[in-house]
């Protein structure tokens, strides 16, 4: 693996991370019903898979927290 490919895996989990925190923040008082169905959809359009897994992987973690 490159140092380029490594660095773009690095640059899209944490842009996944960021978009995540973007959408747990919106989500308590939100009137959007389709918030997370429209970011996950411009994600996929993204086709970069680590940032969709790490996008995933902090709102599975947001649910899990919640009691």
């Amino acid at each position: 693996m490159s140092a380029l490919a490594l660095g773009d895996l690095v640059a899209q989990n944490i842009a996944g991370q960021y978009a995540a925190q973007r959408v747990i923040d919106k989500l308590p008082g939100t009137f959007d019903a389709d918030l997370l169905y429209a970011q996950v959809v411009a994600i996929v359009a993204l086709d970069e898979p680590e940032r969709l897994r790490s996008f995933c992987r902090q709102i599975q973690k947001a649910l899990e927290r919640t009691p």
